[in-house]
């Protein structure tokens, strides 16, 4: 078939056509994957054909599925491709490979999108025993299980390396769609392999202290223990419901359990703050809503070869060089079970699920929101597992506000600001 005379109308509608047909095609081809050496999970060393097949299959995702190339307009995905390549190529460890792919990913600026090896979380020890937001230019410490590191206190180094510096050259590991969000992601539990088993902080009084996380230690990584809990504030008055984490459906479930116990609440407060993600909490958002409220709006990468061929040879096709699908959804109908007043506590942390959470309340009003803007970025990640413990996620939705507007590297702003931490 020749597309050649066609209108740009015409494509458009070819386009929808080929994308509804194309779900059948792709299910009745079976590819035959390259053996993939199993060993390499006990190995340090990596064959040259695993690496130039890893780094092959991680280019190929970015190029067909990230949908978030309006974040980054300058970047030149062959040209870093090229030197991510040649690092690759010259690994002279597993370790030193994967380093080399988390920047690769990490450069592409989306949270959703990241390399993992699991080796690299492989005796480096545990939890750091403290959390840290950095506020207003300074790395406070939010929450801490050490007893002579408390609430508050302010690090000025790690290692007698000026914790800045330190961020500096370790950032670059780092996926994140905003700089908050990177920088918040730099004591998280995933990361832990950036620090040394054993290390020491600096606080701005001067005062040194001894972290050790070895496997022996007894600081554990608090997410083993995370629930949701709720209590009265003021007595049938204002209610509280603190949500850590979507990851468990058990999260959402606990939290209706408490709304219902709250439902006769004059006010609610739903703390969502350092909430990572998860799963969509939908079943609270709409027992929540007493009006009619939004989901996103969405789009996703398309990939149709002769168009991509007449984008970078008629400047007319220029809108298929990067062509996405994109769609609104139907607004909804709340249910109804909480009437009462609402506040929302978020922050940096706020990502992913908790975002979704977040922005039905922002757009009709439902909610007031306080606190500090959040990660900015939520969607769906296309997944693939290399078999040995490496794998590679890229961001494959991206989410604009019911209005279209960006959200993706931008986040949702709070109502009222809050710039010190604060608990209720």
């Amino acid at each position: 078939m020749i597309f050649k005379d066609i209108s740009l109308r015409q494509m458009k509608y070819m386009l929808v056509i080929m994308v509804i047909t194309s779900g059948v095609l792709f299910a009745s081809n079976k590819v035959q994957k390259p053996s993939i050496d199993k060993t390499a999970k006990s190995q340090d060393t990596l064959s040259i054909e695993n690496r130039a097949y890893f780094a092959g299959r991680i280019y190929s995702a970015i190029k067909k599925n990230f949908a978030h190339w309006d974040n980054i307009p300058d970047f030149d995905l062959d040209s870093a491709f090229q030197s991510y390549l040649n690092k690759a190529m010259t690994a002279k460890s597993r370790k030193e490979f994967s380093m080399a792919s988390l920047k690769f990913v990490a450069d592409l600026n989306n949270s959703h999108s990241g390399f993992w090896d699991t080796d690299l979380l492989k005796d480096v020890g545990g939890f750091h025993g403290f959390s840290v937001r950095y506020i207003s230019g300074q790395w406070i410490i939010d929450q801490s299980s050490i007893d002579n590191l408390h609430p508050g206190s302010t690090i000025s180094a790690i290692n007698n390396v000026p914790i800045e510096l330190f961020y500096q050259k370790n950032k670059k590991y780092i996926s994140a769609s905003t700089e908050r969000y990177r920088r918040y992601r730099l004591f998280d539990y995933w990361q832990r392999f950036l620090f040394p088993v054993k290390y020491k902080i600096t606080l701005n009084s001067g005062k040194q202290i001894k972290i050790n996380r070895s496997k022996d230690n007894t600081i554990k990584s608090p997410e083993k223990t995370m629930k949701t809990s709720g209590r009265w504030i003021i007595e049938n008055n204002i209610a509280y419901i603190k949500i850590p984490a979507w990851s468990e459906n058990r999260f959402e479930k606990k939290a209706l359990l408490l709304l219902s116990k709250f439902k006769n609440a004059h006010s609610l407060v739903i703390d969502v703050r350092n909430n990572s993600g998860g799963s969509s909490p939908l079943k609270l958002i709409g027992a929540l809503m007493e009006r009619k409220w939004r989901w996103w709006t969405e789009s996703t990468p398309l990939h149709i070869a002769v168009h991509s061929y007449y984008a970078k040879t008629d400047p007319n096709y220029a809108e298929f060089l990067k062509p996405h699908l994109k769609w609104s959804s139907f607004p909804e109908k709340g249910d109804s079970l909480f009437l009462g007043k609402i506040v929302i506590l978020m922050n940096e942390g706020s990502h992913s699920a908790s975002e979704d959470f977040i922005m039905p309340f922002k757009d009709n009003g439902r909610a007031i929101l306080v606190g500090r803007a959040t990660a900015g970025s939520t969607g769906q990640p296309f997944v693939q597992s290399f078999g040995n413990g490496m794998g590679v996620a890229i961001g494959t939705k991206r989410e604009y506000f019911p209005d279209g507007s960006s959200f993706e590297g931008f986040g949702i702003q709070p109502d009222i600001k809050v710039y010190q931490p604060q608990k209720v």
